[in-house]
C-alpha cells in the first residue's frame, strides 16, 4: 500500500470518527427533546417502532443489537412516559407487540422535520454534482460494510 493511500485512509477513518460523535451526539440531543428523562436507546427503541411499526421486544433487542434486559428496561421507561404501549399478540397470547404512542410519533416526526430542514441547510452551498458523488460514495461504502461485515 502506498503512503497516499495509507495517509487517505487514515483521513477517512478520522472524519468517520467525528462523523460518529455527531450522530452520538445528536442521537442524545433528540433524546432529551422527545423528554426529558428519555435516554439515547429509548430514542432509538421508537424510531425503530415508528418506522417498522409493531414488533416484538425480541425483535427490538435483535434490530438494535442490544441486550433484551437493557430493551426490557428501556420499554418500561417508554411505558412510563406515555411514549409506547404493549398490545397483545392475536397469534400468541404468551407474546406482545410494542407499539408507539401517537404522541411518539407526532414528537419523532418533529424532531425528523427538523433534522430534515438542519441538513438542507448545511448542504444548500454544495452544488448537485458535490452531493451526487457524496450520495454515491456513501453507499459505496455502505454496500462494503454490507458485503463484508462490521469494521
Amino acid at each position: 500500500m502506498t503512503e497516499e493511500i495509507e495517509t487517505a485512509i487514515a483521513t477517512v477513518e478520522r472524519q468517520l470518527g467525528v462523523l460518529l460523535e455527531t450522530v452520538r451526539v445528536s442521537l442524545r440531543d433528540h433524546a432529551e427533546r422527545m423528554h426529558p428523562e428519555l435516554l439515547p436507546t429509548g430514542y432509538k427503541v421508537v424510531g425503530l417502532l415508528v418506522r417498522r411499526g409493531p414488533l416484538h421486544p425480541g425483535a427490538v433487542a435483535d434490530r438494535l443489537s442490544a441486550d433484551k434486559s437493557l430493551v426490557s428496561r428501556t420499554v418500561k421507561q417508554l411505558e412510563e412516559l406515555g411514549l409506547l404501549t404493549r398490545e397483545p399478540d392475536p397469534a400468541d397470547r404468551r407474546a406482545c407487540f410494542l407499539v408507539a404512542t401517537p404522541e411518539a410519533v407526532r414528537r419523532f416526526d418533529e424532531i425528523s422535520a427538523a433534522d430534515q430542514r438542519a441538513l438542507d441547510e448545511r448542504l444548500r452551498d454544495w452544488d448537485q454534482e458535490e452531493m451526487s458523488e457524496f450520495g454515491r460514495l456513501l453507499a459505496k461504502l455502505n454496500q462494503s460494510f454490507a458485503q463484508g461485515g462490521q469494521a
